[in-house]
């Protein structure tokens, strides 16, 4: 029995372009674009602590995620930011990293079956 998380429900999607097809291709395509732009920025601005480049990767994402109910996304990036601002350690950060990574993996392998 898998354990893996599926993050995306097709039908939120169909239901935010009308149920069309083409109109679904097209989102899932875009949204792989925008969660893989993500994906390199959260890691290179976390670890970097660059808060300023952080947020605005963050303030991207953001609303892409509420639109597909994936509350891990903003869950991680909040619990990363509160990282940051404590001045935390570097390996606090590269597991906030990796578990974005992992999500942001998981994520874009169920967008890529769509478009």
């Amino acid at each position: 029995m898998s354990t893996k998380k599926n993050y995306i429900n097709v039908q939120v999607i169909r239901d935010l372009v009308y149920d069309d097809d083409t109109y679904v291709r097209e989102f899932a395509d875009a949204a792989i674009q925008s969660f893989s732009e993500f994906s390199a920025g959260y890691r290179n601005y976390l670890l970097s602590r660059d808060e300023t480049n952080f947020r605005k990767a963050g303030h991207k994402i953001m609303p892409v995620a509420q639109m597909l109910h994936i509350p891990e996304i903003s869950d991680e990036y909040e619990r990363a930011k509160d990282l940051l601002q404590d001045d935390c350690p570097r390996e606090k950060l590269q597991a906030s990293a990796r578990k974005m990574t992992k999500i942001i993996d998981d994520i874009l392998a169920e967008l890529r079956e769509i478009a």
